[in-house]
């Protein structure tokens, strides 16, 4: 198995860990008295919003983080596509890279939907509702109760599949770009060398090499100090006639 085998192993794997992570717990916050008594537990879930887990008081309840369910959706489509996609198309075996070009472009916007989650969960949605990343316990001194915050199994999931797609993601996406660059550089080439020997289009050569050997053959040979291209025109006036 070569090493872009394994990536690839590793990308399936680490598709169907995001994939999991959605439907387990993101976030847990947890309120204890000085006794030790918990007056509220609640655990957060990207589709199932915030849980009651043990008999509360909704005077401590977290407001709502307001992520939004079609992002959701549209990250679990783009996570079965993309596994999909390197399952039934190994770059390694395609011998046109240009037809799976869109596929290398949507494994690198997984990567980035799914370093977006990372970042932005806590950064932007825990911190605007005073929720604290990743593990945290403030008791206050003049109550004596203790509020306990932490990421759950789900967000340590997701940063697990972000780290093993990676590296499949990045080599799918140079594969394809480095390729495309090739084309590019072999059209500009092509036209250079049209425009250099300024014909309407460019000699091929290997067609020359076989009218050559068929003049050859029928007793008829061109001139020692022909060039390839006087000799192509010189063959297609004696075709025509």
């Amino acid at each position: 198995m070569t090493v872009i085998s394994k990536f690839r192993a590793l990308f399936v794997a680490g598709g169907i860990l995001l994939f999991l992570s959605f439907f387990l717990d993101w976030y847990y916050f947890v309120v204890i008295d000085k006794s030790g008594e918990i007056l509220g537990s609640w655990a957060y879930s990207p589709f199932g919003g915030w849980t009651v887990r043990a008999d509360s008081s909704s005077d401590y309840a977290p407001k709502d983080l307001n992520l939004s369910k079609f992002a959701h959706v549209l990250f679990i489509g783009l996570i079965c596509f993309c596994v999909a996609a390197s399952i039934l198309k190994n770059f390694e075996t395609e011998e046109n890279l240009n037809s799976v070009r869109t596929i290398g472009y949507a494994l690198v916007f997984l990567v980035v939907f799914t370093g977006f989650y990372l970042v932005c969960f806590p950064a932007l949605y825990l911190s605007e509702v005073n929720l604290y990343f990743p593990f945290v316990n403030v008791t206050e001194d003049d109550t004596d109760i203790t509020y306990s915050y932490a990421m759950g199994p789900g967000y340590f999931l997701h940063a697990l599949g972000f780290a093993i797609i990676f590296p499949y993601s990045m080599a799918y996406y140079y594969a394809v770009v480095k390729f495309k660059t090739i084309q590019d550089k072999k059209k500009d080439f092509l036209d250079k060398l049209k425009i250099a020997t300024g014909a309407e289009e460019l000699i091929d050569f290997a067609r020359m090499i076989a009218e050559e050997e068929t003049l050859f053959k029928l007793g008829r040979v061109k001139p020692d100090n022909e060039t390839p291209l006087n000799a192509k025109k010189r063959y297609k006036g004696e075709a025509r006639t």
